[in-house]
């Protein structure tokens, strides 16, 4: 198991605790991480990812492209 899905894990009940998977989600300052992805991935639907750096955004778009937008 992958550190980033460890940490979501972890995670998750307290986030489920405060918001619903139909729930409009920011991950600000979101680097190249794979929390997003693990959220979407539990069935959060509209999961917006911003980051100072083009190159990571661009990035993520490329990884992430078979995922509707």
């Amino acid at each position: 198991m992958d550190m980033g899905k460890k940490t979501y894990d972890k995670l998750s009940p307290f986030i489920k605790k405060f918001i619903t998977t139909d729930s409009r989600v920011l991950i600000a300052g979101c680097g190249n991480s794979e929390f997003s992805m693990h959220m979407v991935k539990d069935g959060f639907k509209e999961i917006v990812n911003i980051d100072i750096s083009p190159v990571v955004i661009e990035a993520m778009r490329k990884k992430d492209a078979h995922i509707p937008q």
